[in-house]
């Protein structure tokens, strides 16, 4: 959803800017090559390849997560980072949660719907809350799995 287009175009400009984002798709993951050709469209232009080694994604479960408390008197709480921490090496606000086992005392929910992903940026700003049903509960759990 961040990636506006694909080309084979760009400028010094889009490199200074970070705008320009190499998503690895092949079979080969271990690494890959591709030709440059800098032209400043006067003098002869220059040919390079380059190698990308691919390191494989790894996301894991932190260890600073910690549970989601509701308080008294109340029947929601707002999940964060606190509660969903992961440690990876992928750019997380490319990440999304979907829910692959849901809450049974309650619903996970953003904007008074019930929902069953989020993604970071959601996660990071708080809007995503967990609205507890069965308040003869003491605790609830759910899974997700991250991609």
């Amino acid at each position: 959803q961040n990636i506006i287009s694909y080309g084979n175009q760009f400028s010094q400009q889009d490199i200074n800017d970070r705008r320009i984002i190499y998503t690895h798709s092949g079979s080969r993951p271990e690494s890959t090559t591709f030709t440059f050709k800098v032209s400043d469209g006067e003098f002869k232009s220059a040919y390079e390849t380059f190698a990308i080694k691919i390191l494989p994604i790894h996301i894991f479960p932190s260890n600073n997560s910690r549970a989601l408390g509701v308080p008294q008197g109340s029947n929601v709480g707002n999940l964060s980072i606190d509660h969903v921490s992961i440690e990876s090496n992928v750019q997380k606000n490319r990440l999304v949660y979907n829910i692959t086992r849901l809450p049974t005392g309650g619903i996970l929910n953003n904007n008074n719907k019930q929902i069953f992903r989020f993604n970071q940026r959601q996660l990071e700003d708080g809007v995503i809350q967990y609205v507890q049903h069965d308040m003869m509960r003491s605790n609830d759990s759910f899974q997700v799995c991250i991609s």
